[in-house]
């Protein structure tokens, strides 16, 4: 699972933001669900600027929302039948709380980034709330090796096969093992953009180049490569999903800014291969920018059904269809939900 980015699902796909509310798509494009914020809450928020999911409940946060006093963002925790069952509010003083969001679906342990004022410095955190249905506090992450954490702490975060990734732009992808309110640094590993985990507990890397390590025991991991296009190019990682054999990540590399997404498999010999390139002039979204900032897969049959881009518009695309549905006024970060 993963958050600013996506996290592996078969039913549903679920985008937010801008259209201030939280929206489940089917494979089809078309509307299943749409959750809302509480009665009286700003109307202007952006509900679902970051989304995770799990079996049972969806995470939808408005980092910008001034929802307690003295403090800045909000996660609403949905049940299936779209009530809300939670609102988890920041510690004392945190801000920006929700600004990145990752789930053990397993276990409905959430992760929440937020910062912080130490010393008139911005500090990042992340917390992490267990119990679902109750959602309580367990402990705050940040860090390693410093009395204070740095402000890029949880630039992203992922979670799956019992290990968290935190990225840290100015020390790298920080992994952790543990549950509950008991969490040990495991490894650090160059890099600090983007980050996705596989089932096997691999880790994928985006940032001026596309790479992942491979798990080779508990807790160490070893350098696999470079992941590169079709034509060999470097590629540029706004956004990765990752599930099962297949890997979609969110380029930038390109000079208006109109980015786009590249699927690739896992090959025999566990190479990642190109075998599609999703890009918006293709489905006549020639003014559309920043595609690929948040991505997304929904399986069915052990194969992407549907991927989704995340930009100006939101762009839902049928891979063995090869048609599209466009939900229009989205700028957020998407999820895919495991509804049933």
């Amino acid at each position: 699972m993963t958050t600013s980015g996506a996290s592996s699902g078969k039913d549903f796909a679920c985008v937010g933001g801008y259209t201030h509310q939280t929206s489940c798509i089917s494979h089809s494009g078309h509307l299943d669900h749409a959750y809302q914020p509480p009665p009286g809450f700003d109307p202007d928020l952006w509900l679902g600027e970051h989304i995770a999911v799990s079996t049972e409940y969806v995470y939808s946060s408005d980092c910008f929302a001034e929802y307690a006093p003295d403090t800045r963002g909000v996660v609403f925790v949905y049940g299936k039948d779209g009530d809300i069952v939670k609102t988890l509010v920041p510690p004392s003083g945190g801000l920006d709380f929700g600004s990145r969001l990752a789930v053990d679906a397993a276990t409905d342990t959430l992760f929440v980034r937020y910062y912080r004022f130490v010393d008139s410095l911005p500090r990042s955190y992340v917390a992490v709330y267990t119990g679902a249905g109750s959602w309580t506090l367990a402990t705050t992450l940040s860090a390693p090796g410093t009395d204070t954490s740095s402000f890029a702490f949880g630039h992203d975060i992922a979670f799956n096969a019992g290990y968290l990734a935190i990225s840290d732009p100015e020390s790298g992808v920080l992994m952790y093992t543990g549950s509950g309110s008991a969490w040990s640094h495991a490894a650090t590993l160059p890099g600090g953009g983007a980050v996705a985990l596989s089932d096997e507990g691999d880790l994928f890397v985006g940032d001026d180049i596309l790479f992942y390590y491979m798990r080779i025991g508990d807790s160490e991991w070893a350098y696999a490569g470079e992941i590169v296009g079709s034509t060999g190019r470097t590629i540029d990682s706004w956004a990765i999903a990752v599930s099962g054999d297949y890997l979609l990540t969110g380029i930038s590399n390109n000079a208006d800014s109109r980015g786009g997404a590249l699927l690739f498999k896992r090959g025999v010999e566990g190479l990642y291969e190109e075998i599609e390139a999703i890009l918006p002039d293709s489905f006549g979204h020639t003014e559309a920018t920043f595609f690929g900032t948040s991505v997304a897969m929904s399986m069915g049959d052990d194969e992407p059904k549907a991927l989704v881009l995340t930009g100006a518009t939101t762009l839902v695309y049928e891979s063995d269809s090869a048609r599209a549905a466009c939900v229009g006024g989205v700028l957020a970060v998407l999820a895919l939900a495991l509804l049933l």
